[in-house]
């Protein structure tokens, strides 16, 4: 997949890897000599690039409306693995407040208050970019 990454910034780094996995993911590539930690590695990085990607566009409502919460679980475990704990407990948040009230609900007052403030947070936060890149450059086994 990369043959060096030592030559490449973090975003051609991501991008490289991201298009790759959304070859698998999105397109239905079948590369049959990834073994499952490659292919669980691709995945921990579209999942990731997913959630940073919708939430800067639109928000998590834009995340929760067009993922219609299929990559929760993966996500959840990808933050995990790279390191991303905040990241991952404004996320749980997110997805209890999104079971708990609907999208189409979130016209009441509180949800919509607290639905602000931890996207306001999330912005804050360090780019994920960060992260995914720390572990392409920490696992090169699952990228080669």
């Amino acid at each position: 997949m990369i043959s060096s990454s030592d030559s490449l910034s973090d975003s051609e780094l991501i991008d490289s890897i991201y298009q790759k996995a959304c070859d698998i993911e999105l397109e239905g590539l079948v590369i049959d000599d990834l073994s499952p930690e490659q292919r669980q590695a691709l995945r921990n990085v579209f999942v990731i690039i997913v959630l940073e990607s919708q939430v800067n566009n639109g928000g998590f409502d834009q995340y929760f409306f067009n993922t219609k919460s299929e990559y929760e679980e993966d996500t959840r475990r990808a933050l995990r693995i790279v390191g991303a704990v905040q990241h991952l407990n404004l996320f749980d948040q997110m997805i209890k407040l999104n079971r708990t009230s609907g999208l189409r609900l979130l016209i009441a007052r509180t949800v919509l208050r607290k639905w602000s403030r931890w996207e306001a947070e999330f912005y804050d936060l360090p780019s994920l970019y960060s992260y995914v890149a720390k572990y392409i450059r920490d696992n090169p086994q699952f990228f080669q």
